[in-house]
């Protein structure tokens, strides 16, 4: 198939038909934009959404599930974002909230905050008995609920975006004149992905958009936000968390049992393509 020919995999970021397939990875075509440069899978079916919560690896869920490595790279977060602005009286929304921990933290440190989770399986497991949490589209959520916040937060979201620019179009509608847009993603075209190849581990099936970090700022630039400040982020993880998503990655298997010591270790790690940054809303 030529896949410059089909409309189907024209590029979801500027529309061009101007793409070809970069490589292949556990049956997931992935593509290139030669206009604009941007990455994006094609995987046949969207493994985002899932019917059951069992239908998710293990690894996956212990993302989701509480642990105390959290308050530490909760704060790491707050005491970063702190040098840019005070979260007093902010309004915030977290789109793509996962399980509400970033969203319970704030709302702990006593900051008005609510989430939006579009998986209903863990909108049922982490999030429906309480009342800041919404399992609304972006659409729908500006339909039903409205209103504009003064923070807009996407931690690890983005890549799993198929159209993103319209996905930002949307938020920007949720957003006061100069409200901040706060985002998290793993970024290709690092050391660290360069290295690792196809075999980077981000390059997955629930993964559906790639930037390069120029290509990121350029977008939101055009979409209204000007870039205040970024970095690479590092976080602390769980051992336990670590080697069942790589034993998934390399075996495709959810078995592994983890020593007891293990589940309560964790590590601090940064392997610089993990990137966060906060841009500030420009015009309407």
């Amino acid at each position: 198939m030529d896949v410059k020919n089909d409309r189907l995999f024209s590029c979801p970021l500027c529309n061009s038909n101007n793409t070809y397939q970069k490589f292949k990875k556990d049956g997931i075509s992935y593509f290139n934009c030669k206009t604009c440069d941007f990455l994006f899978s094609k995987p046949s079916v969207n493994e985002n959404f899932q019917e059951s919560i069992n239908d998710f690896e293990d690894a996956y869920i212990k993302y989701f599930d509480t642990n105390d490595t959290d308050k530490r790279n909760f704060d790491l977060i707050l005491n970063w974002l702190k040098k840019e602005f005070n979260f007093n009286g902010k309004s915030i929304l977290d789109v793509g909230c996962g399980s509400g921990k970033f969203v319970n933290h704030l709302r702990k440190n006593g900051i008005n905050a609510k989430g939006i989770e579009y998986s209903r399986p863990l909108y049922e497991k982490y999030l429906k008995d309480k009342e800041y949490f919404y399992t609304f589209s972006l659409e729908e959520f500006n339909e039903k609920i409205g209103g504009v916040f003064d923070v807009v937060t996407l931690f690890d979201v983005l890549e799993h975006i198929d159209f993103p620019g319209k996905f930002i179009q949307e938020i920007s509608k949720l957003q006061t004149l100069n409200g901040y847009l706060i985002k998290e993603i793993p970024l290709h075209g690092t050391l660290h992905s360069r290295l690792l190849g196809k075999k980077w581990h981000f390059f997955n099936k629930y993964h559906l958009s790639y930037f390069r970090k120029k290509r990121l700022v350029k977008l939101l630039d055009e979409l209204g936000y000007n870039l205040i400040q970024d970095r690479y982020r590092g976080k602390y993880f769980h051992f336990s968390y670590l080697l069942k998503y790589f034993y998934f990655s390399f075996f495709k298997k959810n078995n592994l049992n983890i020593p007891e010591f293990l589940e309560k270790a964790y590590i601090y790690i940064n392997t610089y393509d993990i990137y966060i940054a906060c841009f500030q809303k420009k015009y309407v």
